[in-house]
């Protein structure tokens, strides 16, 4: 028996609305590690949240990363709330990524890279 997912959960959830790529793409690798307790559906959403999070952010990544931000949802289970959170916050994050890129364009891409 490892860590309750609940309680380091606690202290990464705004990690990963951070604009800093390696904080987000490290806090599912983090909760993906098996010191830590989860139950499988909460292991679904850390495994596809981390799969978009590895596509890389230019140009030949974008549809990938959509593809992959588009399947985070189907894994969700009825009644686990640290799965829904966590993938709300993922979700969250990416558009807040999509959103300066938007605005900032390929400068934001250099700077968070």
């Amino acid at each position: 028996m490892g860590i309750p997912m609940g309680e380091i959960y606690l202290t990464l959830q705004k990690s990963l609305l951070s604009h800093s790529r390696p904080l987000r793409l490290n806090t599912p690798r983090l909760l993906e590690c098996n010191l830590i307790s989860k139950l499988p559906g909460q292991q679904e959403v850390i495994k596809r949240c981390l799969q978009g999070e590895e596509v890389s952010l230019d140009v030949q990544g974008v549809r990938e990363r959509v593809l992959r931000i588009g399947r985070v949802g189907q894994v969700l289970r009825d009644g686990d709330e640290t799965a829904a959170d966590l993938c709300t916050r993922w979700l969250i994050g990416q558009y807040i990524l999509h959103s300066l890129f938007s605005v900032l364009g390929l400068m934001v891409l250099f700077y968070l890279w």
